[in-house]
Protein backbone atom coordinates (compact mmCIF):
# COMPACT_ATOMS: atom_id res chain seq x y z
CA UNK A 1 0.00 0.00 0.00
CA UNK A 2 2.58 2.38 1.05
CA UNK A 3 4.33 2.00 -2.58
CA UNK A 4 1.19 2.69 -4.27
CA UNK A 5 0.34 5.66 -2.29
CA UNK A 6 3.94 7.10 -3.60
CA UNK A 7 3.45 6.19 -6.92
CA UNK A 8 0.11 7.90 -6.91
CA UNK A 9 1.58 10.83 -5.58
CA UNK A 10 4.73 11.49 -8.14
CA UNK A 11 1.46 10.68 -10.79
CA UNK A 12 -0.89 13.20 -9.20
CA UNK A 13 2.59 16.01 -9.08
CA UNK A 14 3.36 14.99 -12.42
CA UNK A 15 -0.05 15.91 -14.13
CA UNK A 16 0.03 18.74 -12.23
CA UNK A 17 2.93 20.42 -13.34
CA UNK A 18 1.59 21.22 -17.23
CA UNK A 19 -1.18 23.08 -15.22
CA UNK A 20 0.43 25.13 -13.18
CA UNK A 21 3.50 25.73 -15.83
CA UNK A 22 6.50 28.03 -14.88
CA UNK A 23 7.14 31.14 -15.81
CA UNK A 24 9.59 32.15 -18.58
CA UNK A 25 11.19 35.08 -20.20
CA UNK A 26 9.77 33.87 -23.67
CA UNK A 27 5.78 33.31 -22.23
CA UNK A 28 5.90 37.17 -22.65
CA UNK A 29 4.90 37.61 -18.49
CA UNK A 30 6.13 39.99 -16.35
CA UNK A 31 6.48 38.90 -12.78
CA UNK A 32 2.78 40.32 -10.65
CA UNK A 33 2.41 41.15 -7.07
CA UNK A 34 4.03 39.05 -4.52
CA UNK A 35 5.88 37.02 -6.92
CA UNK A 36 9.01 36.31 -5.08
CA UNK A 37 12.18 35.71 -7.77
CA UNK A 38 15.30 34.44 -6.32
CA UNK A 39 16.86 34.09 -9.94
CA UNK A 40 16.95 35.74 -13.03
CA UNK A 41 14.44 34.06 -15.00
CA UNK A 42 12.99 37.10 -16.17
CA UNK A 43 16.26 38.80 -17.18
CA UNK A 44 16.14 40.26 -20.33
CA UNK A 45 18.19 38.81 -23.16
CA UNK A 46 21.64 40.49 -23.51
CA UNK A 47 22.10 42.23 -27.07
CA UNK A 48 24.24 40.92 -29.54
CA UNK A 49 26.88 43.36 -29.05
CA UNK A 50 27.69 42.83 -25.46
CA UNK A 51 30.10 39.62 -25.62
CA UNK A 52 33.25 40.41 -23.82
CA UNK A 53 33.28 39.65 -19.66
CA UNK A 54 35.06 41.96 -17.64
CA UNK A 55 35.14 42.78 -13.76
CA UNK A 56 33.90 45.25 -11.74
CA UNK A 57 35.55 48.93 -12.57
CA UNK A 58 36.16 50.97 -9.96
CA UNK A 59 37.77 54.58 -11.36
CA UNK A 60 38.48 57.25 -8.44
CA UNK A 61 40.44 59.75 -10.24
CA UNK A 62 41.09 60.93 -14.24
CA UNK A 63 44.07 58.96 -14.23
CA UNK A 64 42.23 55.82 -13.84
CA UNK A 65 40.61 56.00 -17.18
CA UNK A 66 42.61 53.29 -18.81
CA UNK A 67 42.92 50.01 -20.77
CA UNK A 68 42.86 48.24 -17.11
CA UNK A 69 39.32 49.78 -16.28
CA UNK A 70 37.71 49.19 -19.48
CA UNK A 71 38.41 51.94 -21.72
CA UNK A 72 38.05 51.51 -24.73
CA UNK A 73 39.13 54.98 -26.56
CA UNK A 74 38.70 58.50 -26.09
CA UNK A 75 40.90 61.17 -24.40
CA UNK A 76 38.54 62.51 -22.19
CA UNK A 77 37.88 65.71 -23.38
CA UNK A 78 33.79 67.26 -24.29
CA UNK A 79 34.72 66.34 -27.95
CA UNK A 80 36.32 62.91 -27.78
CA UNK A 81 35.19 61.71 -24.02
CA UNK A 82 36.40 58.06 -22.50
CA UNK A 83 34.38 55.17 -23.14
CA UNK A 84 33.51 52.23 -21.61
CA UNK A 85 31.40 49.70 -23.84
CA UNK A 86 30.65 46.26 -24.44
CA UNK A 87 31.36 44.76 -21.33
CA UNK A 88 29.69 42.03 -19.45
CA UNK A 89 29.93 41.98 -15.66
CA UNK A 90 28.41 39.81 -13.23
CA UNK A 91 28.39 41.41 -9.57
CA UNK A 92 29.48 39.41 -6.74
CA UNK A 93 29.71 41.57 -3.70
CA UNK A 94 30.54 44.81 -5.17
CA UNK A 95 29.05 47.74 -7.65
CA UNK A 96 29.07 46.51 -11.63
CA UNK A 97 30.62 49.66 -12.09
CA UNK A 98 32.17 53.16 -9.86
CA UNK A 99 33.28 56.06 -10.97
CA UNK A 100 33.83 58.91 -8.53
CA UNK A 101 35.63 62.32 -8.22
CA UNK A 102 36.34 62.61 -11.92
CA UNK A 103 36.46 65.46 -14.29
CA UNK A 104 37.03 63.50 -17.33
CA UNK A 105 34.32 63.53 -19.78
CA UNK A 106 33.08 60.19 -20.01
CA UNK A 107 30.17 57.29 -21.58
CA UNK A 108 29.26 54.06 -20.05
CA UNK A 109 26.90 52.49 -23.17
CA UNK A 110 26.02 48.95 -24.15
CA UNK A 111 27.04 47.36 -21.36
CA UNK A 112 25.05 44.67 -19.53
CA UNK A 113 25.79 44.15 -15.79
CA UNK A 114 23.99 41.56 -13.28
CA UNK A 115 24.10 40.07 -10.10
CA UNK A 116 24.67 37.03 -8.79
CA UNK A 117 21.77 34.99 -8.56
CA UNK A 118 20.30 34.40 -5.02
CA UNK A 119 23.67 35.70 -3.54
CA UNK A 120 22.56 36.90 -0.02
CA UNK A 121 24.96 39.95 0.06
CA UNK A 122 22.72 42.15 -1.86
CA UNK A 123 20.03 41.28 0.54
CA UNK A 124 22.32 42.70 3.57
CA UNK A 125 24.58 44.97 1.28
CA UNK A 126 22.58 46.59 -1.44
CA UNK A 127 24.61 47.92 -4.18
CA UNK A 128 24.09 49.19 -7.80
CA UNK A 129 24.98 48.11 -11.18
CA UNK A 130 26.51 51.75 -11.92
CA UNK A 131 27.04 54.45 -9.64
CA UNK A 132 28.16 57.79 -10.21
CA UNK A 133 29.59 59.38 -7.14
CA UNK A 134 30.72 63.67 -7.29
CA UNK A 135 31.80 63.44 -11.07
CA UNK A 136 32.12 67.01 -12.87
CA UNK A 137 29.03 69.01 -14.46
CA UNK A 138 28.08 67.56 -18.08
CA UNK A 139 30.69 65.00 -18.06
CA UNK A 140 28.28 61.80 -17.69
CA UNK A 141 26.56 59.61 -20.10
CA UNK A 142 24.85 56.44 -19.55
CA UNK A 143 23.20 54.97 -22.44
CA UNK A 144 22.27 51.88 -23.73
CA UNK A 145 23.00 49.32 -20.79
CA UNK A 146 21.06 46.70 -19.61
CA UNK A 147 21.33 46.42 -15.62
CA UNK A 148 19.50 43.40 -13.64
CA UNK A 149 19.85 41.19 -10.94
CA UNK A 150 18.05 40.07 -7.79
CA UNK A 151 19.31 42.72 -5.07
CA UNK A 152 20.77 45.24 -7.04
CA UNK A 153 20.06 49.03 -7.92
CA UNK A 154 20.20 49.49 -11.61
CA UNK A 155 21.63 53.00 -11.60
CA UNK A 156 22.29 55.35 -8.72
CA UNK A 157 23.54 59.29 -9.47
CA UNK A 158 24.96 61.00 -6.32
CA UNK A 159 26.11 64.62 -6.41
CA UNK A 160 26.79 64.49 -9.82
CA UNK A 161 25.89 67.42 -11.72
CA UNK A 162 24.26 67.03 -15.13
CA UNK A 163 24.94 63.34 -16.00
CA UNK A 164 22.69 62.22 -18.36
CA UNK A 165 21.08 58.55 -17.96
CA UNK A 166 19.16 57.41 -21.20
CA UNK A 167 18.25 54.34 -23.04
CA UNK A 168 18.62 51.77 -20.20
CA UNK A 169 17.00 48.44 -19.02
CA UNK A 170 17.37 49.26 -14.98
CA UNK A 171 15.43 46.56 -13.94
CA UNK A 172 15.34 47.75 -10.51
CA UNK A 173 15.54 51.50 -11.15
CA UNK A 174 17.48 54.47 -10.71
CA UNK A 175 18.62 56.10 -7.17
CA UNK A 176 19.32 59.25 -7.05
CA UNK A 177 20.90 61.46 -4.33
CA UNK A 178 21.78 65.71 -3.94
CA UNK A 179 20.11 69.17 -3.73
CA UNK A 180 17.83 70.13 -5.61
CA UNK A 181 20.24 71.86 -7.99
CA UNK A 182 21.40 68.47 -8.63
CA UNK A 183 18.76 66.75 -9.09
CA UNK A 184 17.10 69.42 -11.50
CA UNK A 185 20.61 69.18 -13.79
CA UNK A 186 19.81 65.36 -14.35
CA UNK A 187 18.62 64.60 -17.82
CA UNK A 188 17.01 60.77 -17.48
CA UNK A 189 14.93 59.68 -20.71
CA UNK A 190 13.32 56.74 -22.09
CA UNK A 191 14.39 54.28 -20.03
CA UNK A 192 13.02 50.81 -18.79
CA UNK A 193 12.25 49.30 -15.46
CA UNK A 194 10.64 46.23 -15.81
CA UNK A 195 9.52 46.42 -19.63
CA UNK A 196 7.60 49.69 -18.25
CA UNK A 197 8.99 53.32 -18.57
CA UNK A 198 10.67 54.85 -15.43
CA UNK A 199 8.84 58.28 -15.15
CA UNK A 200 10.82 61.26 -13.84
CA UNK A 201 9.48 64.49 -14.24
CA UNK A 202 10.99 67.89 -12.72
CA UNK A 203 9.34 71.31 -12.63
CA UNK A 204 5.89 70.06 -13.28
CA UNK A 205 2.55 70.97 -11.84
CA UNK A 206 -1.27 68.33 -11.81
CA UNK A 207 -0.20 65.80 -13.64
CA UNK A 208 -1.86 63.02 -12.81
CA UNK A 209 -1.14 59.10 -13.09
CA UNK A 210 -4.10 56.70 -12.40
CA UNK A 211 -3.86 53.44 -14.69
CA UNK A 212 -2.32 50.84 -13.30
CA UNK A 213 1.14 48.87 -14.73
CA UNK A 214 1.91 52.20 -16.72
CA UNK A 215 5.10 52.85 -15.23
CA UNK A 216 8.13 50.56 -13.65
CA UNK A 217 9.05 53.50 -10.85
CA UNK A 218 8.04 57.21 -10.72
CA UNK A 219 10.15 60.19 -9.76
CA UNK A 220 9.08 63.59 -9.18
CA UNK A 221 11.49 66.59 -8.43
CA UNK A 222 10.41 70.03 -7.58
CA UNK A 223 6.27 69.14 -8.61
CA UNK A 224 3.25 70.30 -6.74
CA UNK A 225 -0.71 68.71 -7.23
CA UNK A 226 0.63 65.29 -8.50
CA UNK A 227 -1.87 62.54 -8.30
CA UNK A 228 -1.17 59.18 -8.24
CA UNK A 229 -3.68 56.07 -7.73
CA UNK A 230 -4.10 52.64 -8.24
CA UNK A 231 -0.63 51.92 -9.57
CA UNK A 232 1.13 48.47 -8.75
CA UNK A 233 5.18 47.86 -7.68
CA UNK A 234 6.61 44.48 -7.31
CA UNK A 235 10.12 42.95 -6.84
CA UNK A 236 12.86 44.55 -5.11
CA UNK A 237 12.33 48.09 -6.49
CA UNK A 238 14.59 50.54 -4.80
CA UNK A 239 12.50 53.43 -5.23
CA UNK A 240 9.09 52.67 -6.26
CA UNK A 241 7.38 56.07 -6.27
CA UNK A 242 10.17 59.08 -4.97
CA UNK A 243 9.24 62.81 -4.06
CA UNK A 244 12.07 65.07 -3.81
CA UNK A 245 11.09 68.80 -2.75
CA UNK A 246 7.64 67.84 -3.64
CA UNK A 247 3.94 69.70 -1.77
CA UNK A 248 0.22 69.33 -2.37
CA UNK A 249 0.92 65.69 -4.11
CA UNK A 250 -1.87 63.03 -3.38
CA UNK A 251 -0.50 59.05 -3.02
CA UNK A 252 -3.87 56.90 -2.98
CA UNK A 253 -4.82 53.58 -3.36
CA UNK A 254 -1.45 52.18 -4.57
CA UNK A 255 -0.08 48.91 -4.36
CA UNK A 256 3.68 47.93 -3.29
CA UNK A 257 5.28 44.13 -2.22
CA UNK A 258 8.65 43.33 -2.04
CA UNK A 259 10.75 46.28 -2.69
CA UNK A 260 13.54 48.00 -1.00
CA UNK A 261 11.41 50.73 -0.15
CA UNK A 262 7.52 51.73 -1.30
CA UNK A 263 7.31 55.24 -1.21
CA UNK A 264 9.85 57.63 -0.59
CA UNK A 265 10.00 61.65 0.35
CA UNK A 266 12.42 63.87 0.57
CA UNK A 267 12.06 67.64 1.43
CA UNK A 268 8.41 67.09 0.62
CA UNK A 269 5.70 68.61 2.60
CA UNK A 270 1.83 69.04 2.65
CA UNK A 271 1.23 66.04 0.23
CA UNK A 272 -0.87 63.58 1.24
CA UNK A 273 -0.32 59.58 1.56
CA UNK A 274 -4.12 57.78 1.93
CA UNK A 275 -5.22 53.59 2.00
CA UNK A 276 -1.49 52.38 0.69
CA UNK A 277 -0.58 49.07 0.71
CA UNK A 278 3.33 48.69 1.23
CA UNK A 279 3.74 44.93 2.63
CA UNK A 280 6.58 42.73 2.43
CA UNK A 281 9.22 45.04 1.81
CA UNK A 282 12.72 43.91 2.77
CA UNK A 283 13.21 47.56 3.43
CA UNK A 284 10.97 50.19 4.39
CA UNK A 285 7.43 50.84 3.82
CA UNK A 286 7.26 54.46 3.81
CA UNK A 287 9.77 57.10 4.67
CA UNK A 288 9.82 60.49 5.29
CA UNK A 289 13.03 62.47 5.03
CA UNK A 290 13.32 65.52 6.32
CA UNK A 291 9.69 66.32 5.32
CA UNK A 292 7.05 67.89 7.25
CA UNK A 293 3.54 68.36 7.33
CA UNK A 294 2.25 65.27 5.54
CA UNK A 295 -0.80 62.92 5.99
CA UNK A 296 0.01 59.32 6.45
CA UNK A 297 -3.70 58.19 7.00
CA UNK A 298 -4.68 54.37 6.43
CA UNK A 299 -1.82 52.48 4.75
CA UNK A 300 -0.94 48.96 5.65
CA UNK A 301 2.66 48.53 6.38
CA UNK A 302 3.05 45.33 7.24
CA UNK A 303 5.29 43.16 6.72
CA UNK A 304 8.42 44.92 6.51
CA UNK A 305 11.79 45.27 8.53
CA UNK A 306 9.97 49.25 9.67
CA UNK A 307 6.79 50.10 8.45
CA UNK A 308 6.81 54.09 8.57
CA UNK A 309 9.86 56.09 9.30
CA UNK A 310 10.55 59.40 9.62
CA UNK A 311 14.33 61.19 10.01
CA UNK A 312 14.38 64.98 10.71
CA UNK A 313 10.42 65.78 9.95
CA UNK A 314 8.42 67.63 11.88
CA UNK A 315 4.29 68.29 12.23
CA UNK A 316 3.00 65.06 10.20
CA UNK A 317 0.08 63.26 11.08
CA UNK A 318 -0.07 59.65 11.13
CA UNK A 319 -3.41 58.39 11.74
CA UNK A 320 -5.08 54.90 11.69
CA UNK A 321 -2.13 53.07 9.73
CA UNK A 322 -1.52 49.22 10.14
CA UNK A 323 1.98 48.01 10.84
CA UNK A 324 2.05 44.75 11.47
CA UNK A 325 4.93 42.42 11.77
CA UNK A 326 7.74 44.34 11.00
CA UNK A 327 10.56 44.40 13.20
CA UNK A 328 10.37 48.32 13.76
CA UNK A 329 6.50 49.41 13.55
CA UNK A 330 6.51 53.16 13.49
CA UNK A 331 10.41 54.54 13.77
CA UNK A 332 11.23 58.44 14.51
CA UNK A 333 14.42 59.86 14.47
CA UNK A 334 14.96 63.68 15.03
CA UNK A 335 11.81 64.05 14.53
CA UNK A 336 9.58 66.32 16.63
CA UNK A 337 5.66 67.42 16.88
CA UNK A 338 4.34 64.82 15.03
CA UNK A 339 1.32 63.32 15.85
CA UNK A 340 0.52 59.38 16.36
CA UNK A 341 -3.35 58.41 16.53
CA UNK A 342 -4.71 54.80 16.58
CA UNK A 343 -2.23 53.48 14.67
CA UNK A 344 -2.28 49.26 14.86
CA UNK A 345 1.58 48.22 15.62
CA UNK A 346 3.14 45.17 16.64
CA UNK A 347 6.30 42.75 15.89
CA UNK A 348 9.46 43.26 17.63
CA UNK A 349 9.35 46.64 18.15
CA UNK A 350 6.64 48.86 18.18
CA UNK A 351 6.84 53.18 18.03
CA UNK A 352 10.76 54.21 18.51
CA UNK A 353 11.30 57.10 19.54
CA UNK A 354 14.96 58.21 18.97
CA UNK A 355 15.87 61.94 19.52
CA UNK A 356 12.13 62.90 18.99
CA UNK A 357 10.06 65.20 21.28
CA UNK A 358 6.23 65.97 21.49
CA UNK A 359 4.33 63.05 20.18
Amino acid sequence: MKKSKKGFVILLILCLLPIIGIAKEEDGLRPTIGTTRLDNSFKPLLPSYIYTPHDSIVISQDSDFDAAHGVVSGTGIEGDPFIIENWNITVYTEYGIIINNTSAYFIIRNCGIFSEPGNPWFYFHRESAIYLINTANGTALIENNVCVGDWIVGCEIYNSFGSTIVNNTLENGLSIFGNLDFLLSLSVENNTVYDLPLGFYSNQADLSFTTPYSFGQLIFVNCTGVVIRNQLFSNRLSNPIALYFCSSCQLEDNLFSNNAYSINLVHSNNNYIVNNTCSNEWGVGIILDESNSNTLVNNNCSGNDVGITLYASDNNDLTNNHCLNNWWSIKLTYSNDNSLENNLCNGVRGIILSFSNNI
